[in-house]
């Protein structure tokens, strides 16, 4: 009930109408515990600061691509052993990706490093260019062992055919073809 001590009514006698003015707060004061008011206690992001709930999220980081293209390149540089010169041509490149994919892996997390592919990728590239390399240097060996050199410096080539196909069997064999 209103009087003149009290023009807004009694201080416990709301009838159901909220009692401003009331409160403990001076006039002037701003409550800043803006996360109670929503249920929970979360902090108020401040200038400067970020949006609340942002501050441990990172962007999630990519497998590692590379990796893949060099475990791709050192296999086929490894199957490709039987035609002797693109080993020349993909060992080298296979284990320049490779490396840059150990190194661009050690970058990220593990589980994104795809680090078994870019050392299977750098093992069989080394592997297709040393065996290109072996290839290479068993066949050089053969013809000087045979002594096919020999042979080259005939006029005809059906003259330096059967030169050479006296001399490989010869070395094969063991025996002379009359």
């Amino acid at each position: 009930m209103t009087n003149p001590n009290t023009p807004y009514g009694d201080n416990n006698d709301t009838n159901g109408l909220p009692s401003y003015g009331n409160e403990t707060h001076q006039a002037g004061a701003v409550n800043h515990d803006q996360g109670a008011a929503y249920g929970n206690n979360a902090p108020v992001a401040g200038y400067g600061a970020g949006p609340v709930g942002y501050e441990n999220t990172q962007i999630p980081a990519e497998k590692n691509k590379l990796a893949p293209w060099a475990l791709g390149v050192g296999i086929l540089a490894l199957l490709s052993l039987l035609l002797v010169l693109p080993p020349f041509l993909l060992g080298p490149i296979g284990i320049i990706l490779a490396i840059i994919a150990l190194v661009k892996g050690k970058k990220l997390p593990k589980e994104l490093s795809r680090t078994w592919m870019s050392v299977v990728g750098l093992v069989t590239s080394v592997l297709a260019l040393l065996g290109a390399i072996g290839f290479i240097a068993l066949g050089v060996s053969l013809f000087n062992s045979t002594g096919a050199q020999d042979c080259m410096g005939l006029e005809t080539q059906v003259a330096v055919e059967q030169c050479l196909e006296e001399k490989l069997n010869t070395e094969i064999n063991g025996e002379t073809q009359q």
